[in-house]
């Protein structure tokens, strides 16, 4: 029987990294550009292209959109500056610190949505497949498990794009500040070699349909390196 429970359990709580960050926009600027600069690759499009070499892959990001690093040995100096640039990000810095311990090796955001009551983002995680472990096997238990849970919109929209599936999942989450909010997620999941990846790009309800199309331009646009 192959064990599923490490992939899901991160593929299902991680979908809220770093979400909250104030309860209504700060009246002062929520740049963090300087902090985080935009590479100088572009996709055809003209999108920022972030390579993430040590994890063997890419993801472009609209112009928006800031990376923070989420390499161990990088993490707490990239964060220290932008919190010291825009104080609000403290509000997500506990949580990214945890995140990196269970698998996350990317996270971006909507540098637009800082100081509202939540911060549009993407992370992506890799953990080992069990043996055996297929695209396949993969998406079918995470369907199972979404499933049955209580906090979880039924039925879960699922498709496949290629070689990715696309999962839409809204899940009622409890919040850093002690409220439940409920949370739109799209997710792509990938297959390579011994590692199953996960894109999961989060908003609130009332903004999925502003996000529709720039989540999936940026869930398709995950390449691997090699």
């Amino acid at each position: 029987m192959i064990c599923f429970k490490r992939v899901f359990c991160v593929v299902a709580v991680l979908a809220v990294v770093g979400v909250a960050a104030c309860n209504k926009r700060a009246s002062t600027d929520t740049s963090i550009g300087k902090t985080m600069p935009v590479p100088s690759a572009k996709d055809p499009s003209g999108w920022p292209v972030y390579q993430v070499s040590g994890e063997d892959f890419s993801i472009a990001l609209p112009p928006d959109w800031r990376q923070i690093d989420m390499n161990p040995q990088k993490f707490e100096a990239g964060m220290q500056e932008a919190i010291r640039q825009n104080p609000q990000m403290q509000a997500m810095a506990g949580n990214l610190r945890q995140q990196m311990t269970k698998g996350v090796k990317f996270f971006g955001l909507d540098q637009t949505t800082i100081g509202t009551a939540f911060a549009t983002n993407v992370n992506i995680i890799r953990v080992p497949l069990p043996p055996g472990g297929t695209l396949d096997s993969i998406v079918s238990e995470s369907l199972r498990q979404y499933e049955s849970l209580s906090n979880v919109t039924k039925p879960v929209n699922h498709e496949r794009l290629g070689d990715r599936e696309r999962l839409r999942v809204r899940m009622s989450m409890n919040m850093p500040d002690g409220q439940t909010q409920t949370l739109a997620n799209t997710q792509y999941i990938l297959v390579h070699g011994k590692d199953a990846f996960v894109v999961t790009l989060t908003t609130l309800p009332d903004q999925e349909t502003k996000y529709t199309a720039t989540f999936d331009k940026i869930g398709q646009s995950f390449r691997f390196l090699k």
